[in-house]
This record gives C-alpha cells, sequence and structure tokens, in this order.
C-alpha cells in the first residue's frame, strides 16, 4: 500500500517487488503511460500479470498503451459500486476477448443487469443516457439503521 499515488514510485515498486497484479482507475493508467513515454528509458512491468481498471471508462487507446508497458498483463475493466461487494460487471476473462471501447464488461456470475431510462424506469436500448439496474444475491439489503436512505 502507498499513501499517495505517484508514477515514478509506483513503478520502482512495481520492478523491485515483482509485483503481478496492479488494480487502479483510469487517471492512474493515463499517469502511468505518460511516465512512460516522458521516460522511454525505462523497463516495461514484466511482472505485471493481472491489471483492473475501475472507477470510469478507459478509453482503447489508453488500453493500447498499458498493453505496450505491460505487454504480460491481462487487462480488464469493471463497473462496481460499493452496495454490490465489488463489481456486477466485468470484463470476461477469455482468450481473444475483443473489447468495445467504453464498455465495462458483462455481468458477473449470478447478476442480472437492465440498463433503463433514469426517469421513466422503461428498459432502453444502448448508446442512449441511461441508468444501470443491477439485482443479485451479493448486493446488500440496505442501509444499517438507516431505511430513509434505502428506499
Amino acid at each position: 500500500m502507498m499513501e499517495k499515488f505517484n508514477p515514478d514510485n509506483v513503478i520502482k515498486v512495481i520492478q523491485e517487488k515483482k509485483i503481478e497484479a496492479f488494480f487502479g482507475l483510469p487517471a492512474m493508467y493515463a499517469a502511468l503511460t505518460r511516465y512512460y513515454i516522458q521516460n522511454r528509458q525505462k523497463n516495461q512491468l514484466n511482472s505485471l500479470t493481472f491489471c483492473l481498471s475501475v472507477g470510469g471508462s478507459i478509453s482503447i487507446q489508453l488500453w493500447d498503451q498499458i498493453k505496450e508497458i505491460a505487454p504480460n498483463a491481462l487487462l480488464l475493466e469493471g463497473y462496481g459500486l460499493t452496495e454490490a461487494s465489488g463489481g456486477p460487471l466485468l470484463d470476461p476473462v477469455v482468450e481473444n476477448y475483443h473489447k468495445k471501447d467504453s464498455s465495462v464488461g458483462i455481468p458477473v456470475f449470478n447478476t442480472e443487469v437492465k440498463i433503463v431510462d433514469p426517469i421513466s424506469g422503461k428498459d432502453l436500448p444502448p448508446g442512449q443516457y441511461v441508468e444501470i439496474v443491477t439485482r443479485s444475491n451479493h448486493i446488500f439489503k440496505g442501509y444499517w439503521r438507516k431505511s430513509e436512505l434505502t428506499k
């Protein structure tokens, strides 16, 4: 664990400790790739075998840059929320997965997801301004002793 994110320090720790997994936000991945573009003499992050991005959509261009600096890593993106004990959507872990730009994956095991109009609640097709509604047995039932916030 690091107190504050700094690309130079993160890269040093990954290389020195041979870290295999990195979980970060798109802004963190962008900072790492910017650092590498500015410091081409740095070695790649070859020890990384798994990278997960959450907290926002990641562009295909950034995705490709991450693959250049962490060539051995399986790259996944997911959509999560605290109430779901993690994420209801995650890129599948399969070979030759072709990621669509701005996609955050598919529903994880035992999870239902609907795309709806945020006002009417009616189902909507892809490409619209939407709300994601999810149902699963790993979503919490309510806020502890705060039933008014649960509604």
